[in-house]
């Protein structure tokens, strides 16, 4: 469990940092956490390896397709982030699995469609951003008090902001 939880936390860096230039591998890393999530969450897998399978072969998929077809790349990335960053706010505030928990995931998911087509850049920073944070702070292997954990969570956010948006000014 200490080895996934240390991948998590690199592909959260990676996320935190290389996000928008990187925006395929981005999308591909957040298919591994979404499939990973999914398969650990919605199936009842006993052996993490297949749970990791699962990942690595979403994670693949979805960063060859985005490579290949990039003209369906961007409502495609906003639709895989949006859909991720709502189920873990969902589950983070104990949201149940009932007719609301998908109706928020279908507007997580339209909303990132939207916004990915509309700010592209943008939205790939501020996304992948919010992921890597997410992911960094979920796989610690240490616990923080929850006013602690918000602070660290924005702080990441900010500091994946920052440097991606100076990524940005060097084209």
């Amino acid at each position: 469990m200490q080895t996934i939880n240390t991948m998590m936390i690199i592909v959260g860096i990676l996320l935190l940092i290389l996000g928008r230039k990187l925006y395929w591998l981005s999308v591909g890393a957040v298919g591994f956490l979404l499939g990973y999530y999914i398969s650990t969450r919605f199936f009842s897998i006993g052996e993490s390896w297949i749970n990791f399978l699962i990942a690595i072969i979403c994670g693949f998929t979805i960063a060859f397709l985005i490579y290949y077809f990039q003209r369906f790349a961007i409502a495609l990335a906003g639709l895989i982030i949006g859909t991720y960053i709502v189920i873990l706010l969902l589950d983070y505030l104990n949201i149940p699995h009932n007719s609301f928990y998908w109706i928020a995931i279908a507007i997580g998911a339209f909303l990132g469609i939207i916004f990915g087509i509309v700010l592209f850049d943008w939205t790939l920073i501020l996304l992948s951003s919010l992921s890597g944070s997410f992911v960094i702070i979920q796989n610690l292997p240490f616990s923080l008090p929850t006013l602690l954990m918000a602070v660290a969570f924005i702080l990441l956010f900010l500091l994946g902001v920052f440097i991606q948006s100076k990524f940005m000014g060097h084209r």
